[in-house]
């Protein structure tokens, strides 16, 4: 039996909860939920709710945010996005390793304000609106219990959560979920935009695509590094390798020299 299903995004838990420090950033949210989920999904909306960014750290990044919206925008049917605000406050906070001198450091915090709310609200109304069977929500923000528990009870619609990577499930949200799915880092992968949106002169962020680049040849360099040293201890060498500095290296770190010593001799072996 097909369910009309909407989805709700919860833009800055999703971000900060997977892509910030990924190359996945350029993410076809249609195609990821049509890959998550089951074939009696039938997906008729998107709301993604999110905030301006700040271009205070990175003056790229409100312009790669909002180029990534009209993407959507022109490539996802059923696309629409809501805004809240950032509010920005002095605040103390302690200090990761505190001396007898100082233990506190003010700073400035800046929080996004909005979404959350915006969401519980679209969620509520979509339901007394009757206008979708299953709601789907990405996020992991326990304070969407509330209206999700009101829509179970008074509306009697399926509820269901898409967790991103790297975060501890809300035990609130869990016991009202109907269905949970945890979104994976392959299937991020496999979920991305077309680096030219069709029809448009719209395309992927100058950064995102160094950034997918850099990840993609890390990758096959690494595998490059564990196939010479299977064949290094083969043919009974010594070659040792730092697991540690091998993962380092992996999420985007510098090589220490230590490592640069061990890949010029297996390079050297390889070319014997």
């Amino acid at each position: 039996m097909t369910q009309r299903t909407w989805i709700y995004i919860d833009g800055f838990n999703l971000y900060y909860r997977g892509l910030k420090d990924s190359p996945y950033k350029w993410l076809d949210l249609k195609k990821l939920c049509q890959t998550i989920l089951d074939k009696t999904h039938k997906i008729e909306e998107i709301k993604y709710f999110t905030a301006t960014v700040s271009g205070k750290t990175d003056p790229h990044k409100p312009k790669n945010q909002q180029t990534y919206i009209k993407a959507l925008k022109e490539y996802t049917s059923g696309f629409s996005e809501y805004y809240g605000h950032f509010l920005s406050h002095d605040a103390w906070a302690i200090l990761a390793n505190p001396t007898d001198n100082q233990k506190f450091v003010k700073i400035i915090k800046t929080e996004e304000k909005g979404s959350d709310v915006n969401l519980a609200v679209h969620l509520l109304n979509d339901a007394w609106m009757n206008q979708y069977d299953c709601a789907v929500i990405i996020s992991n923000d326990s304070d969407l219990a509330e209206s999700i528990s009101i829509v179970k009870k008074q509306h009697k619609k399926i509820i269901g959560l898409l967790l991103p990577p790297n975060c501890h499930p809300s035990k609130q949200l869990m016991r009202l979920a109907d269905f949970i799915k945890t979104i994976r880092h392959a299937t991020l992968a496999m979920s991305q935009l077309p680096y030219n949106i069709p029809g448009t002169n719209i395309k992927k962020p100058t950064k995102w695509v160094i950034e997918t680049e850099l990840h993609e040849q890390k990758i096959s360099y690494t595998n490059l590094l564990v196939t010479d040293i299977k064949i290094a201890s083969q043919e009974n060498h010594e070659i040792s390798f730092s697991f540690r500095n091998k993962k380092e290296y992996f999420a985007g770190k510098a090589l220490t020299i230590k490592d640069k010593l061990h890949i010029e001799k297996i390079e050297k072996l390889r070319n014997k």
